[in-house]
């Protein structure tokens, strides 16, 4: 994402005390490669999940 967007784009979820929580959590409970790049990008659906 561009530098000069990035604080833009930060607004939204700040204004509903949404973006902290997108960051609380660094050990989640999935395999070791599984969705790595959370909380923005996902590598698989949410029904891998069980898989």
């Amino acid at each position: 994402m561009p530098q000069d967007k990035k604080e833009e784009t930060r607004k939204l979820p700040s204004k509903y005390e949404c973006w902290e929580p997108l960051w609380r959590y660094q050990d989640l409970p999935m395999d070791t490669a599984q969705e790595e790049k959370l909380p923005f990008w996902a590598d698989r659906k949410m029904i891998g999940v069980n898989e």
